[in-house]
């Protein structure tokens, strides 16, 4: 009796993360606060509206002992509730977002393009720098993005870190700094 319910829990945990993640990957889709330009920003207020629904649905379903919900203790919903952020925000973090900034996504979409046929570096490298840089525009997209987070601040057309920025920048540079990576674009920070 025992293994049926456990299986059951697991088959709930697994169902109701499942149908989160939709209902979360559904609101990209819709106008919900979109008229923040920063896909960072976007993605963490939609992923907390989609928590504090499942957190809801799932205690509103256990109090009323709907289905085997009734199986479902507090911990059970907390840890599908952790369970959901974790496996969407790593997912979040990998694909779509990285998606939206990366030079190798670029380069890989080209060489798709091109469809096995041979291109040479030097027009992989005009090619995203045309787009990147020039079409795109990452390089003021990124200063409004970091403006409207509060790390840099532009006086009279001229771009300078805030406190808050040099805090920011120092603490990511120490946290990279930790998992030792190969190449780190922290070069003046923390050394």
């Amino acid at each position: 009796m025992e293994l049926k319910k456990t299986i059951r829990i697991i088959t709930l945990y697994g169902l109701a993360v499942l149908v989160a993640s939709f209902a979360y990957i559904g609101l990209f889709w819709t106008d919900l606060f979109s008229s923040s330009n920063s896909l960072f920003f976007r993605a963490g207020a939609l992923m907390l509206l989609t928590i504090g629904s499942l957190f809801l649905f799932l205690q509103f379903a256990r109090r009323l002992k709907l289905w085997w919900f009734k199986l479902f203790l507090i911990q059970d919903v907390l840890l599908v509730c952790l369970l959901f952020f974790c496996i969407n925000w790593q997912v979040y973090g990998l694909v779509p977002f990285n998606a939206t900034r990366s030079s190798s996504i670029i380069l890989l979409d080209y060489l798709y393009f091109k469809n096995g046929n041979p291109v040479s570096g030097s027009e992989v490298d005009e090619y995203v720098k045309r787009i990147y840089f020039d079409e795109y525009k990452s390089v003021e997209v990124r200063l409004v993005e970091q403006e409207k987070s509060g790390n840099l601040k532009n006086i009279d057309g001229l771009w300078v870190i805030t406190s808050k920025g040099r805090r920011v920048a120092v603490v990511m540079s120490f946290i990279t700094n930790l998992y030792n990576p190969n190449k780190s674009y922290f070069i003046h920070v923390g050394n």
